[in-house]
Order: C-alpha cells, then structure tokens, then sequence
C-alpha cells in the first residue's frame, strides 16, 4: 500500500506541474485571442466612422516631439477609447504606478510615468500601453509611422513578462489594420527574436494558428 501511494505521489509531482503550464499556456492563447479580437474590432469601427489610420495625424508624418502627447492624447480618447469598454484611463500618470515589464534578456523596463505611454486598463482586467512608433529615413528625418500598443493581459498581475503575459501589438499604416508586432517574418525568426527578447512572441502565437507550440520559448 506504502508503495503504491509512493508510486502515485511520484506520477503527480511529475505530471502536475505539466497540467499547470498547459492550463497556463491555454489561458495565455485565450485571453490574447479574445483581447487581440475586441481591440481589432474597435479599431475597424473607429476606423469606419473616422477615417482611415492614415488619416489620423501621425502615419509617414515627421515627428514632432514637441507635440507628441497632445497627438497621441487626441487619438487615444477620441478614436479609441470610445470604442472600447474602459475600466480606468490614467493617461500618462494618473493612477497608481503601473507594473513593470521584463524583456527576455533581462531588460526591466518601467513605462508608465514616462510620459510617453498612454495607459488604460479594460473592464476585463487588462492593460494597454499607446505609444507612436517611430523610424529614421536616411536623410536624417525621423518619421512617425505605427500606433503602437503594450497589451498585458492581466493588468498589473505578475509574471509581467514579454513573452507571457505582455505582447507587442500594431497598428499598421500600411494596411490600416491591427497585427502582432513581427507578423510576417519567418517562423524561425520570431522564435529566434521571441526567445532573445520577447517583443514579437505575440506573432509566434497567430503564426502557429493561436496556439503556443511545445517549443515556445515560455
């Protein structure tokens, strides 16, 4: 009998653990799904009403650092946020201090209160992060091209990793639709830079049909 329960406590300090990442990697995909969907959704109807992205005041325009949050401000509360159920905006500062972020290489990033990342949480507990991208032309200019967003989909709730709760999402002003920051390079490059880094994971998961593969670097 000893040895029997001996032999089942083995099985399940063996097995458990691997029920609890699969049930973690599921839940991952589902709530990443199901928020990269409404956040598609808004924007197509934003879109609809207001114009294309590239009619919004910061696609292939130069950047003006002098006007960036007043720019990024305008477009998050009139063409996003009415357009999403909104728990909390904080704008820049103005709810508590955010979560931190860690990168796959380490990096601990702390972007609210930076002035620069629009923050709003949704009524389903995540949060988002806007922020403008941003590229330089070989002439020197540097241009504004994407909005940019930090989703974690749990909010300030740990692990706020890249990779595991946080993803890179875009909004592209070459095709005025959201994606996964990196989708459309190879399989074997975003599971290079999802490893390395964490920033385009979020593409490895649509790549592989919404799921997290068993050589997902989680």
């Amino acid at each position: 009998m000893l040895i029997t329960l001996g032999i089942i406590g083995v099985i399940a300090a063996i097995t458990l653990p691997i029920v609890i990442t699969n049930y973690q990697k599921q839940e991952t995909v589902n709530r990443l799904k199901k928020i990269y969907s409404t956040i598609n959704q808004a924007l197509l109807i934003s879109q609809s009403e207001n114009g294309n992205f590239t009619e919004w005041g910061i696609a292939s325009e130069e950047a003006d650092w002098d006007k960036y949050q007043d720019k990024l401000s305008s477009i998050v509360k009139q063409n996003i946020i009415p357009y999403l159920k909104i728990l909390k905006d904080c704008e820049y500062d103005k709810c508590k201090d955010a979560a931190t972020t860690t990168f796959k290489d380490g990096t601990i990033s702390k972007w609210y209160g930076t002035r620069t990342h629009y923050v709003v949480y949704l009524t389903d507990g995540s949060r988002i992060l806007f922020f403008i991208d941003n590229s330089n032309n070989a002439d020197g200019t540097n241009m504004w091209h994407d909005l940019a967003m930090m989703l974690d989909i749990n909010g300030d709730s740990k692990p706020n990793l890249m990779g595991r709760d946080v993803f890179y999402l875009f909004l592209h002003s070459n095709n005025n639709k959201v994606n996964m920051f990196g989708i459309g390079n190879s399989r074997e490059t975003l599971k290079s830079k999802c490893e390395s880094y964490g920033n385009v994971c979020g593409a490895l998961i649509q790549t592989d049909g919404w799921q997290i593969k068993d050589d997902y670097p989680w």
